[in-house]
């Protein structure tokens, strides 16, 4: 990478690399290896990350606040808001089980519209050509999961409630992050999201059933498959605030959302959603990339997060924009 790239801009594709990973290896472990345990995982990632963080602490390697309960209280809505949803998703896996959920997840960006407009004193800078933008966004990406229209109740619920609640947590985690140390908004609410998953399985007991599988079901590639899942999990958990805490919310949900569609590309170029009933046609892919290029094109035109720079140099960098 040359010099003139901006560590924002690192983080931006650091947190694309290891989202798209992640999304793939939630495929890998919960389809091909019916490890169907969706709060396992979470407890797993979030606990192993809170246990390198207080290693780290303890080592001075960081420096933290210690985690208090009125730490925590300030931090909980959105640690509850963010968790429901990851666990949504990863139920979900992207259409498998909830045909319609894929769908109704990718309205977040016009919630974050929302949320700024009635919220926040930068509604001054949603433009009409930014809306319009943002909206092609999001019909685009709809449209890159949309396969067959399905009746499912619950699947339009669990997509409408993470379109509503994501984009509120990241408007939460940012003020946070205003008001504090991002590391310490990451501990916090790692903290806080271990605490709900240990607490869900209490009513659930996964962890019981797990241990069964582990007695039948397990191979050298299945371990292979879930450190990784684990390992890209705490990763783009972590960049994922980073990113909230330098380019807003807006920014971070019209990432995201373009993220979820196309991870569905590289999954359907390695092969790995070849047990769905329908596979991704070209009205799918060619959506897919109109979203991808559409995104660029925001970024560029609307938000202001690339800039060229040094043409000579082909040196560019991304801003913060906290819209």
């Amino acid at each position: 990478m040359k010099k003139g790239i901006h560590k924002n801009f690192l983080i931006l594709i650091a947190f694309t690399i290891t989202h798209i990973t992640n999304a793939i290896f939630n495929r890998v472990v919960m389809a091909k290896f019916f490890f169907n345990f969706p709060l396992f995982i979470s407890i797993l990632q979030y606990g192993i990350l809170l246990l390198i963080i207080e290693i780290a602490s303890s080592q001075n390697i960081i420096k933290l606040q210690p985690y208090t309960l009125e730490r925590g209280k300030q931090l909980m809505i959105p640690s509850i808001l963010y968790s429901i949803s990851t666990y949504y998703t990863l139920i979900a896996l992207d259409g498998v089980n909830l045909h319609m959920f894929p769908l109704m997840t990718k309205l977040a960006p016009l919630v974050a519209i929302g949320i700024i407009f009635f919220f926040s004193e930068d509604r001054d800078t949603l433009t009409v050509g930014k809306i319009g933008v943002i909206g092609l966004i999001v019909l685009f990406s709809s449209m890159s999961v949309y396969f067959f229209y399905s009746f499912q109740p619950m699947s339009w619920l669990y997509g409408i409630f993470v379109a509503l609640a994501l984009p509120y947590s990241f408007r939460l985690f940012y003020l946070q992050a205003e008001k504090s140390n991002i590391k310490d908004v990451i501990y916090i609410n790692c903290f806080n999201c271990f605490g709900l998953f240990m607490i869900s399985d209490l009513m659930l007991t996964e962890i019981k059933y797990v241990y069964y599988y582990y007695q039948t079901s397990t191979s050298i590639l299945f371990y292979i498959s879930i450190i990784m899942q684990v390992t890209t999990g705490i990763l783009s958990y972590i960049l994922l605030m980073y990113i909230i805490k330098k380019l807003g919310l807006i920014t971070t949900t019209v990432t995201y959302t373009t993220l979820q569609s196309l991870q569905l590309f590289f999954a359907y170029l390695f092969s790995l959603i070849l047990f769905y009933d329908v596979t991704p046609t070209v009205f799918n892919i060619i959506n897919i990339w109109l979203c991808v290029i559409t995104t660029i094109y925001y970024f560029v035109k609307h938000c202001k997060s690339i800039s060229f720079l040094d043409r000579s140099t082909f040196k560019f960098t991304i801003n913060s924009n906290k819209r």
